[in-house]
């Protein structure tokens, strides 16, 4: 069996593992025998697709330890980390291929394992005995994860290789594959995304809460055509969420509600990793808040004993960013006095203490935990992220903003930042308007993943990244490099490991 098959064929391996729900015990799971039943086919999609974008523990796509989100905002100019190592490599973009992103728990190629097993779950569902209404829905699940997994890995390493059915299911034919092009990498994301928003619910009864919707489906549509710059067909799809009542999204006033354990099921969410006592649990406030963090007095409804050692930090340079005033710096923590009675801030902590690397971008709440697991949901995708996607479209195919873009922008700003709308005069021309809208979102949505393909899209990732870097004292000199006219650092590089086993039809990202 060939690496790459071999890699892929992991994920199959542990869906199998994965589906022993209620005490039930498969001594014998073959695409002969399984799946079999309707449970059979769930506890498959459980194993082999929602696995892959759990929030729980350290080997998960939405972790906060070492997940996506929190990995794509230290790439940008929103985030650092304390602990120093391989995390500063990744904060101020001195990573190479051997380093930080590629050796350690922090590499984010690590779940391309989970993409064959999808694409076999999908097509086990298709064969099994399962009634054709519960296969047509699941197959729409399975799509949704294959086009969602490989949305995350195209931008974050550019296009990838797409195993095919067929190698898959034949793992010991030495076979291998290169890249996919670019156009390849488009027609399975949007052919997987579409077939899924096709088929797939605007919503589910409360005890299905998690499972993928078509709102998710066309969500990730959206920001595949805002990566691509096809602004289009982007504004297609966001009237389609925007103006459709049935997805029933609506703006939440109180901005903090939407990370609190009150926030559960709220209508600005359009998708979200459940958590709870008795399922998987958010690992997010012990990874920011720091262990001398005094939560009692910011949260007076938390459990007396939390667990804190939060290493992660929002950069001074981007904490500085912020109107003073805006409602949501209220958990963004740039002084507090610690349990012993020390003061902490940037001008304190200079050189050594738990703000010397940022501010603490507290966001979600303490309230609820246990130990050092959080109950709150982990927030993916918001409708609050759809509206002002498609008014930013609107705005680049129409070379001019009109009404609604202004409101749209503008209700995040007024309702979220509880700051005074933009004027005519600051968001009146498309350049001032995609500024403020940049900068907007940047503030709206840090530490969500957001802000590199932002920041990308506008052209301003380096720009942003060099501002980080010389704030802080750090080296310019590697995020400035470029390769055949593009900044290098726009894109991850593959781990060497895989440009190995591609015996040369696998390349390397340009300058690594």
């Amino acid at each position: 069996m060939n690496k790459i098959t071999e890699l892929l064929m992991g994920s199959i391996l542990l869906a199998a593992s994965s589906c022993a729900l209620e005490s039930e015990v498969y001594d014998k799971i073959s695409p002969d025998n399984f799946p079999s039943t309707e449970s059979d086919v769930k506890s498959l999609l459980v194993g082999s697709v929602y696995a892959a974008f759990s929030a729980d523990g350290y080997n998960n796509l939405y972790s906060a330890a070492n997940g996506v989100q929190t990995i794509s905002d230290c790439l940008a100019d929103v985030m650092t980390c304390s602990w120093g190592n391989d995390w500063n490599l990744i904060a101020f973009n001195n990573h190479t291929a051997e380093t930080g992103l590629i050796n350690s728990n922090l590499n984010q190629f690590r779940w391309y394992s989970y993409l064959g097993g999808m694409i076999l779950t999908a097509d086990r569902i298709a064969n099994s005995q399962a009634n054709d209404k519960v296969k047509e829905l699941c197959i729409g699940e399975a799509k949704c994860g294959m086009g969602f997994m490989a949305f995350l890995l195209y931008d974050l390493y550019g296009p990838i290789v797409l195993p095919s059915l067929d190698e898959l299911k034949n793992p010991t034919k030495d076979v291998i594959l290169p890249h996919a092009t670019e156009e390849e990498m488009r027609a399975f994301i949007v052919d997987n995304l579409t077939e899924a928003a096709r088929v797939l619910p605007y919503k589910y009864e409360s005890g299905d809460y998690g499972r993928f919707t078509k709102g998710l489906a066309n969500t990730l549509l959206l920001k595949y055509y805002m990566r691509v710059k096809d602004f289009e067909n982007a504004e297609k799809i966001g009237k389609e969420l925007v103006e459709n009542k049935s997805y029933g999204y609506a703006i939440e006033d109180d901005y903090y509600k939407l990370f609190s354990l009150e926030g559960k099921g709220n209508a600005e969410i359009v998708y979200a990793i459940p958590c709870s006592k008795s399922g998987q649990n958010s690992l997010y406030q012990v990874h920011t808040y720091p262990g001398d963090f005094p939560h009692k007095v910011y949260f007076p409804n938390a459990p007396e004993s939390v667990t804190l050692w939060g290493g992660y930090r929002m950069a001074w340079s981007y904490y500085h960013t912020f109107e003073e005033g805006d409602y949501r710096l209220t958990r963004i923590y740039g002084e507090y006095t610690d349990t012993s009675g020390k003061q902490h801030s940037e001008e304190l902590d200079k050189t050594d203490g738990s703000l010397r690397v940022g501010a603490v971008p507290g966001k979600y709440t303490i309230d609820g935990m246990i130990g050092d697991k959080g109950m709150c949901d982990v927030v993916v995708f918001r409708f609050s992220d759809v509206k002002t996607l498609y008014a930013e479209a609107v705005v680049r195919n129409n070379n001019s903003v009109n009404a609604m873009a202004k409101e749209y922008l503008n209700e995040i700003r007024t309702k979220h930042g509880k700051l005074p709308a933009f004027t005519d005069d600051e968001i009146g021309t498309v350049d001032k308007y995609l500024d403020k809208l940049l900068e907007e979102r940047g503030h709206e949505f840090y530490i969500e993943g957001v802000r590199r393909q932002d920041l990308i899209r506008h052209g301003r990732y380096v720009e942003m990244a060099i501002k980080k870097n010389e704030y802080a004292g750090h080296s310019t000199e590697n995020v400035k490099r470029m390769e055949g006219g593009k900044y290098v650092y726009e894109l991850l590089p593959i781990p060497v490991a895989t440009i190995r086993d591609g015996q040369g039809k696998i390349v390397q990202n340009p300058g690594f």
